[in-house]
């Protein structure tokens, strides 16, 4: 979904606190929603803006947790909204046809 190698998110998971998935037995990460908006805002600064690690830990100390996530939201379309809502009210009229 990243498109990051998980050896990457480890190290940001190390590094930057604010960012604790649950971890399972095994190992394996379940990353919420808010988790996900957080990597992908980090990957902009490091990757798109220039950000150091080091800067990017001062940003993130300057900044409430819930303004990084919502900058790290994706956003969709009006279009592209218009399209999906009509997809859903297909799906949800199928379905309405085998209850």
């Amino acid at each position: 979904m990243m498109q990051t190698p998980q050896h990457i998110l480890r190290f940001w998971e190390d590094s930057f606190p604010q960012l604790n998935p649950l971890k399972r037995k095994g190992g394996r990460r379940l990353y919420s929603e808010s988790d996900i908006n957080l990597l992908r805002r980090i990957k902009e600064l490091l990757n798109d803006e220039g950000y150091s690690i080091k800067g990017v830990k001062i940003y993130l100390s300057k900044k409430k947790i819930n303004d990084v996530t919502n900058e790290g939201k994706l956003t969709v379309s009006d279009e592209v909204s218009e399209k999906l809502e009509e997809i859903k009210a297909t799906l949800q009229d199928i379905k309405k046809l085998y209850e």
